[in-house]
């Protein structure tokens, strides 16, 4: 099915995204929701969470995109977003390791830390028509941050 960029970025053509609180020190985690008919799968960032105990996320530190401005419309209309040191791409496979295409391609998103804040910014559609993104933060004990990047500061 083939992935498509939702937006450009630009002012006249924002990403979709959302902005998240957090609190300074927070450990992060994120999921991902697939659903196939009634079956609904949720892979996490933590591979130990997973029904098959593998990673499902490929993650990507970016420090090259400081100073990139993007714009974001979290609903409320574009908001630009500069790029700092701690950008990172997210990148999931959303099929168990007995039927994985290994892509890593089904849903792509950007993720700027800020001291209080995380920007989420979905840069694809998933392209399986049976998959639902679901990215959530805050999974106390989960240790994205440390387990991926130790550099990450949020």
């Amino acid at each position: 099915t083939g992935n498509k960029i939702l937006a450009q970025g630009t002012i006249a053509d924002p990403f979709p995204g959302a902005i998240n609180p957090i609190a300074q020190g927070t450990d992060v985690g994120f999921k991902l929701e697939s659903k196939s008919g009634n079956t609904v799968t949720v892979w996490d960032s933590n591979p130990t969470a997973n029904s098959d105990q593998i990673d499902h996320l490929l993650v990507y530190h970016l420090p090259q995109l400081k100073g990139a401005v993007f714009y974001v419309d979290n609903g409320f209309g574009p908001e630009a977003v500069v790029y700092n040191e701690y950008t990172y791409l997210l990148a999931w496979e959303d099929l168990p390791l007995s039927r994985s295409d290994s892509d890593y391609n089904d849903n792509i998103v950007l993720v700027k830390a800020l001291p209080d804040r995380i920007i989420i910014t979905n840069t694809t559609p998933v392209p399986e028509p049976a998959t639902l993104a679901l990215i959530g933060s805050g999974l106390v004990g989960t240790v994205f941050a440390r387990r991926k990047k130790k550099d990450l500061k949020v």
